[in-house]
């Protein structure tokens, strides 16, 4: 397809998250000492959030107080937009926080019980890095808002769907690679036909190169792009069960992850990558590469940023494909990696927990994931909601999310706060040589050691 392809599609609920099912599933054979059952924890709200539920409300306007990290941003200004205009009595001030310092910001917030009526977490088992803090909204959404939204799993006590949630889940990610089609033809490469495998990704670069192609825009410095390299690449050689057991106990040193950071040294170290890769950031630095041409195959995301909307100006030559398929994969075709999105919580101190909840149940509708989606490529957790693809390679990815075969990304969804910095601080020193990926992820097992558990996870 070339120019301006639209495409309406209608996600299906059981097809299309398959992050949801997949887990869902494997919790149910994962209870604590051989035990199937997962506690569900907290079965009543610890705070005043539910109170909305029978009208309690302030009296007079009430001004809540919203931090997020910008992401995904245009699709939270136009909400909130929305929001503010048809609420005159509960206006929502928001307040970006940077995304570098916002999980300390957080983590004082949650300390001092100043700050914010609502935050923004990732959804995955990071957000149980600061619960404490959160009111649980068990009971606070009808049975139709639970199975309408999929992922309250990695949001709620126990890693189950059937326990209490400490934030409400909103969107979902994928990690996919993005190519320019001009770059291909170039090399003398089909650009209709991308790599599928291990061996043909290798074989292109070495094309693209040759041409005096950068093969695949890189930045390792502040060490983000690791976590999707190692996130699309590791799970491919676990089962569905031993991914699910690495989020509920994660074991950096094992084999998988060590292989997914071996391969991605490789194609640095073979010339396959940006060079100088070592002093530039993933955000913005090796994504406006990308966008600007200066690299031809680039590894981004689904949905916010670093995406199909973000990069629309570069047309029909925009592509898109599946991880390629690694030798010693437990599949044969590409599959696509899948992850939660991110959530909103409600602060245990809010004063106007009742109004917070309302507003966050106003971001799950059909209608602000709709909004979103169009704003910012926002990847809807309803299912149901009708979206419209910017472009082909959008239609391509969104295609993907409802129909095709999906593996957990355990490296992403498996972070908790103290152990994503250690694992990020090692990726420069992975890349020049100076660590191995074993010994590096040492460092991060260390790390993950000294982290609390997942309250529910035996």
């Amino acid at each position: 397809m070339s120019g301006r392809t639209i495409a309406v599609l209608r996600l299906r609920r059981l097809a299309a998250p398959g992050l949801a099912l997949l887990l869902t599933a494997a919790l149910a054979g994962c209870g604590s000492s051989g035990s199937s059952a997962v506690s569900a924890g907290p079965t009543k709200a610890s705070g005043s959030a539910c109170a909305a539920k029978s009208g309690a409300s302030d009296k007079g306007k009430v001004t809540l107080t919203m931090w997020d990290w910008g992401s995904p941003n245009a699709a939270i200004a136009d909400l909130v937009k929305e929001w503010n205009s048809t609420h005159p009595d509960i206006q929502v001030k928001r307040i970006v926080q940077p995304f570098n310092t916002y999980f300390t910001l957080e983590r004082t917030a949650m300390t001092t019980k100043q700050g914010p009526d609502i935050v923004e977490n990732y959804t995955s088992p990071f957000l149980f890095s600061y619960y404490e803090g959160l009111d649980n909204l068990a009971g606070c959404f009808t049975s139709q808002q639970r199975s309408s939204l999929t992922q309250w799993n990695l949001v709620s006590y126990g890693l189950s769907n059937s326990g209490a949630p400490y934030a409400m889940p909103w969107g979902q990610q994928n990690v996919v690679f993005y190519y320019n089609k001009a770059d291909f033809k170039k090399a003398g490469l089909n650009p209709n036909q991308p790599p599928t495998t291990w061996a043909q990704l290798v074989s292109d670069c070495a094309a693209l190169k040759s041409h005096g192609i950068v093969p695949i825009s890189a930045g390792w410095k502040d060490g983000y792009y690791a976590e999707w390299f190692a996130s699309v690449w590791a799970p491919q050689l676990m089962t569905p069960s031993q991914q699910v057991a690495f989020i509920r106990h994660p074991q950096w040193t094992s084999k998988p992850i060590e292989t997914a950071l071996s391969y991605m040294r490789q194609l640095s170290q073979d010339g396959y990558m940006t060079p100088g890769a070592l002093g530039l950031t993933l955000f913005p630095q090796a994504v406006d590469n990308f966008q600007a041409g200066k690299g031809a195959i680039f590894l981004g995301l689904s949905a916010n940023n670093a995406n199909f909307s973000q990069f629309a100006s570069m047309g029909s030559n925009l592509g898109t494909f599946l991880p390629p398929v690694l030798p010693g994969a437990l599949f044969k075709q590409p599959e696509m990696e899948a992850e939660g999105g991110v959530s909103w919580g409600i602060t245990k101190w809010s004063p106007h927990a009742a109004q917070a909840l309302q507003f966050i149940k106003f971001l799950a509708t059909q209608s602000s994931q709709a909004t979103a989606f169009k704003a910012s490529a926002f990847v809807p957790n309803d299912p149901l909601t009708s979206v419209i693809a910017p472009n082909a390679a959008g239609s391509q990815i969104m295609s993907w999310v409802h129909s095709a075969k999906q593996y957990l990304g355990v490296v992403d969804i498996g972070f908790l706060a103290n152990v994503e910095p250690a694992y990020d601080r090692t990726i420069p020193e992975i890349i020049s040589g100076t660590l191995t990926p074993r010994s590096a992820m040492q460092q991060v097992q260390s790390a993950q050691e000294q982290a609390p558990p997942i309250p529910g996870v035996g």
